[in-house]
């Protein structure tokens, strides 16, 4: 499988592959040492995943990570196209990395917080959200998991970023003392 990282420079980086040389794309924020993530319960099988998704069209690999991400993250259907050229434009796009069909594109939290400010000016409103976020932290905690139609991601959290790393059974068992219901899901699925 091929990968390679890309540093670029360019407000809109240029593609440093042929354009038809991927099929998905998305987006990672981070400051180094953690990283934004999400948990999708509808997929095949419920697990956290990053930000992204398959391409459309004609769309570079920096249209669809930045469509794939204010779908994601808002739970917007309709991305106008006009938002996601202002923010290909303003976000400082640092790397690239590309492996097999998926294209990477590398961001900070401070770029997060810019991505914050322009969709909000643009769409005004999200499903998941009663009050627009304007934090990396109302972006998480404010997030309503419960509307309908259910987001593709259903929760945000922050990671380290890390190798090797499992779910302590202890902290499972403390989520089933804030939820209980989820005790009855893990006796089922272990039986």
């Amino acid at each position: 499988m091929f990968s390679s990282c890309y540093s670029v420079d360019a407000v809109e980086p240029p593609s440093p592959f042929a354009p038809e040389d991927f099929d998905g794309a998305g987006t990672v924020f981070t400051n180094g040492n953690t990283v934004l993530a999400g948990y999708q319960k509808e997929d095949r099988s419920p697990s956290i995943n990053g930000i992204g998704g398959h391409r459309k069209g004609a769309e570079t690999y920096l249209q669809t990570a930045l469509r794939e991400t204010v779908e994601e993250l808002f739970g917007l259907d309709d991305v106008p196209v006009t938002l996601i050229q202002t923010l290909g434009q303003t976000l400082k796009t640092s790397r690239v990395h590309k492996s097999g069909s998926y294209v990477l594109v590398i961001y900070t939290f401070a770029d997060l917080e810019t991505l914050l400010k322009v969709v909000e000016r643009a769409v005004r409103r999200s499903p998941l959200y009663r009050v627009f976020p304007k934090t990396l932290s109302s972006l998480i905690i404010d997030r309503d998991p419960n509307v309908n139609p259910r987001p593709e991601i259903i929760h945000l959290c922050i990671l380290p970023v890390v190798k090797g790393c499992f779910v302590d059974s202890q902290l499972l068992e403390d989520m089933e003392i804030i939820k209980p219901e989820l005790a009855a899901t893990r006796m089922m699925i272990s039986v």
